[in-house]
């Protein structure tokens, strides 16, 4: 990835570029909830989460650009069609086992355990994009020569961090209680901002005129699991429940990674390059990119190496569920999910658990928000025989059926077992 730029146009290319092919960072919208959980023996437990979603782009069109290795014209013709004023994209991952060493023996603590140590791997993506940086980033400058491009409100964050959390559940008289901290390890963190930003290249590609802001932080090793920074982090759960009514709370990694050795670059200035020779810029070739990035550091300045600090991408989730026997339909809940990454809106969910047998839960919800508009999500608990317990989930399974309709879905997948 390059660390120096020559317009919005290159630095553009340089980062963007790689999020369409990448799966390093996808990952899930499903938070998954404690399962049936009511024995109070210690357990082993594996999760893994992964979602990859946008408010405008077709399912169908998000499995192409994750297989894809070359975007030929059709492709970048049904990206285009899709973009309807902008893109809008989001990906998580997560991948955790924990070993709860004490089961919950208190019965007012039976939705955690006592005490347990987690390991968790987690990757999480997020960008928003003009439909004019996106044409600029498939087709190159030459298409749009002579015409002033709208640049503005790029955002775009992908992190990579490792967790070893301990876990603790305590009462607080009648209320249980989970608190979970954890030492984090940063491996990859990259993030970009445009303000109100235009790029102009004259049609004989003598001249490109750029207005405005742009601002850029990157650090990573040459290792995949290279230490670029260390933090700490909590998560807290908690619940109250009185006759048929019911709060849950959770926070999940509420916490800070101070990076070192990394890349900054902040522009807030306009520049016109006259004079160079840019006719292949409309290749998008590297090495072009790289002998006009050296003509024009003079100008735009050496991105500056050093030290920062960055709050973690946190999730908060606040339910209200509604206890009722009405067959086996055991409640009703209204839930709102908030995560602290760019261009995420607040996502809103209604639905209903249901026992359709001794040892069989099921979930149905409809959702709005996050990075997709809406979608149907199921999700199902099963007890099987007496140490194993099984839980899988779709976010968005209107997405997947009709895989037309934009949005994209997230999976999860756990399987615990009691000792």
């Amino acid at each position: 990835m390059r660390i120096y730029f020559f317009s919005l146009l290159a630095f553009a290319c340089s980062v963007l570029n790689p999020i369409f092919a990448q799966n390093d960072s996808l990952g899930p919208e499903i938070y998954t909830r404690s399962a049936i959980g009511v024995k109070a023996r210690p357990f082993i437990e594996y999760q893994s989460m992964i979602s990859a979603e946008s408010s405008t782009l077709a399912t169908s069109l998000l499995w192409q650009l994750r297989s894809a290795t070359t975007y030929d014209q059709s492709l970048k013709n049904e990206i285009f069609a899709s973009l309807d004023g902008g893109l809008r994209l989001g990906a998580l991952q997560n991948n955790e086992i924990r070993f709860a060493y004490k089961g919950h023996r208190n019965r007012y603590l039976k939705p955690f355990a006592k005490e347990s140590v987690a390991l968790f791997h987690r990757g999480q993506t997020s960008i928003a994009a003009s439909e004019d940086l996106v044409k600029l980033i498939l087709n190159g400058n030459k298409a749009t020569a002579g015409i002033e491009q709208d640049l503005s409100d790029f955002a775009y964050e992908d992190w990579l961090y490792t967790g070893l959390q301990f876990q603790f559940g305590f009462l607080i008289d009648t209320l249980p209680v989970s608190i979970g901290t954890s030492l984090i390890l940063g491996h990859y963190y990259q993030s970009a901002n445009s303000g109100n930003t235009t790029l102009f290249t004259a049609e004989n590609g003598t001249e490109i005129n750029f207005a405005g802001s742009y601002d850029y932080n990157s650090v990573s090793r040459p290792a995949y699991f290279g230490i670029a920074g260390v933090g700490l982090a909590i998560d807290i759960e908690t619940e109250e429940r009185w006759g048929k009514h019911q709060l849950n709370f959770k926070a999940q990694d509420l916490g800070f990674i101070s990076f070192s050795d990394g890349a900054r670059l902040e522009v807030d200035s306009s520049f016109s390059f006259t004079g160079i020779n840019i006719s292949n810029i409309f290749t998008l070739q590297e090495s072009v990119f790289q002998a006009s990035l050296d003509s024009t550091t003079g100008v735009l300045g050496d991105p500056a190496s050093g030290d920062f600090t960055r709050l973690m991408p946190f999730m908060v989730e606040l339910e209200y569920e509604y206890h009722l026997a009405h067959g086996s339909l055991k409640s009703l809940y209204l839930q709102g999910r908030y995560r602290y990454l760019k261009r995420y809106l607040p996502r809103v969910e209604v639905g209903a658990r249901w026992q359709i047998s001794k040892n069989k839960r099921l979930t149905t919800a409809l959702n709005m928000g996050g990075f997709n508009s809406w979608g149907l999500s199921t999700e199902f608990d099963w007890q099987i025989k007496k140490y194993w317990q099984l839980g899988f989930g779709v976010s968005h399974v209107n997405t997947m059926v009709v895989q037309s309709i934009a949005g994209g879905s997230s999976a999860f997948f756990s399987l615990r077992y009691y000792l």
